[in-house]
């Protein structure tokens, strides 16, 4: 494998943030994530091919030690596995997994749409190796079979990385319209103002809404996407794709409709507070 260093990213806290900066940075052919140091190296070769399969060296989770041999973002997170739900029947899932965290959400660009129905959001759309929603269902199940943990990482229209985590998330069944119950803040990177923290815990004790089932709002309607909303939202990583237009072409009333987080900057909506990429996951706590 012949491959080069194009740019190392500092302060990166997983491999699907690194995997996000790799999918929209010109140039970029794969990448290698450093656990220790918290480092994105952003590759220009092609990853070596082994037994006709792409050569992933992933780095430890004990230790960090890395092998600059990187995955290719085609097949960077592709990990299948099967759910036993907690119904009567089993759903196939296909898993996408970073490190020990489950990817429930990942959206990079306007390809695939998010302004969903009800079922879709229930059972889930999109490809799992890709951009995707997991399924309410799954994540009702999971987070309320053991104590999970929720962490968004985030790259803002501002070309700068983020994350915020969460110690406890848990929603309600389909019959509660699953409501978020539990959301607890266990860190973040983004502002510290007081509207930038209100923003973390926004969705907690919302219902989930969609287009065709909205719970007392017209927010999906107006935002394009399927989300916990509340007021409408300070908070949507499924509303319409904002492409990061200038703000000057990209009025405000528009950006608050857009996919953003507001802690970014604590402003509901600026142009930092846009997002072009975004990954949802799940971990379950010990």
């Amino acid at each position: 494998m012949t491959d080069a260093v194009q740019e190392t990213v500092q302060n990166i806290m997983s491999a699907s943030a690194c995997a996000n900066i790799c999918e929209s940075t010109p140039g970029c052919a794969s990448f290698g994530f450093r656990k220790a140091s918290q480092q994105c190296d952003l590759l220009n070769g092609t990853p070596e091919i082994v037994n006709n399969n792409v050569r992933c060296d992933v780095i430890s989770e004990e230790d960090g030690t890395y092998s600059p041999t990187a995955c290719a973002l085609t097949d960077r997170l592709n990990v299948t596995g099967r759910i036993e739900t907690a119904s009567n029947s089993r759903d196939n899932h296909t898993f996408t997994y970073d490190g020990d965290w489950l990817i429930i959400m990942r959206r990079y660009n306007d390809d695939v749409n998010f302004n969903q129905s009800w079922t879709s959001y229930k059972h889930g759309f999109g490809d799992p190796t890709n951009q995707f929603w997991i399924g309410n269902k799954v994540i009702y199940q999971l987070t309320n079979q053991n104590n999970y943990s929720l962490q968004m990482d985030l790259l803002s229209c501002n070309g700068r990385y983020y994350y915020a985590r969460w110690s406890l998330f848990r929603i309600g069944s389909e019959y509660q319209n699953y409501k978020v119950k539990d959301m607890l803040v266990e860190s973040f990177n983004t502002t510290n103002t007081t509207k930038a923290v209100e923003s973390l815990t926004n969705p907690l004790g919302a219902s989930f809404s969609t287009y065709d089932r909205a719970r007392n709002t017209n927010c999906p309607i107006s935002f394009g996407g399927g989300w916990w909303f509340r007021q409408c939202a300070m908070v949507c990583l499924t509303c319409t794709y904002s492409r990061c237009q200038d703000s000057t072409i990209f009025p405000e009333d528009m950006r608050r409709l857009s996919m953003k987080f507001a802690s970014v900057t604590g402003n509901n909506c600026d142009y930092g507070c846009l997002l072009k990429a975004a990954t949802m996951k799940i971990r379950r706590n010990a």
